[in-house]
């Protein structure tokens, strides 16, 4: 019962964090969209055909939720000025996605027929039969990882560690070219998804933007302890 009693007390001091329960609306109406029935305007370019099938990039496209988890948890402790932003970038597009695949429902016929009998293909497999080819443009995988290293561009923490700020845009990217190379998204929803937080990011940040010294303390302050 203490450590209940610690957590509303810290969630009282902290109301911010209650924004995350935008998640359950968020699964709630993606997984309606899943099970929805009808006809569906198919994503095409002609660029996905040049776009080889490649099952070891299944690693980066499932390590999303690390990212999305480990940022949004991060940010809620560190900084809740970052947190609320990060949260209007990821669940506004979100949020815009889902608008979308209801009023301009859309799909893909990329995913091979059979994919390679390895644990990376199994995990692929894995992947297909619990994830439809539909609701795919934008991208939200795309979408929210940007949204991630939008935020890390203005959080002052990077700006003395710029290795860990690069390494953290690396994954960010592996984890756009992983929605491509595994065959879950077009180039088209890869492109929408980085132009929808893209388009966010100017209203998240109607101030100019400053280097947060506070948000740098409260992250060595947490580190020390």
């Amino acid at each position: 019962m203490k450590m209940i009693d610690k957590i509303k007390d810290w969630i009282r001091e902290n109301p911010h964090c209650l924004a995350l329960t935008y998640g359950i609306f968020y699964l709630a109406g993606f997984f309606a969209l899943e099970t929805r029935k009808g006809d569906f305007f198919l994503i095409d370019c002609p660029l996905d055909d040049k776009i080889p099938f490649m099952e070891i990039f299944v690693i980066p496209y499932v390590s999303w939720f690390l990212l999305i988890g480990v940022s949004l948890v991060w940010t809620m402790i560190a900084r809740k000025q970052d947190f609320l932003e990060l949260c209007f970038l990821m669940f506004g597009g979100t949020t815009f996605c889902l608008a979308v695949y209801w009023l301009f429902p859309n799909g893909l016929n990329l995913r091979p027929q059979t994919v390679p009998d390895n644990p990376f293909g199994w995990l692929v497999g894995f992947l297909y039969s619990i994830d439809t080819a539909t609701n795919v443009c934008p991208s939200i995988h795309v979408s929210s990882s940007i949204a991630v290293g939008l935020i890390a561009r203005k959080f002052c923490w990077f700006s003395s560690r710029p290795m860990v700020r690069w390494l953290l845009y690396i994954w960010i990217i592996l984890i756009c070219l992983s929605t491509m190379m595994i065959k879950q998204h077009s180039i088209v929803d890869v492109v929408c998804g980085v132009f929808l937080s893209l388009a966010l990011f100017p209203v998240a940040y109607l101030r100019p933007g400053r280097c947060r010294r506070r948000g740098r303390f409260q992250m060595e302050k947490m580190r020390e302890t």
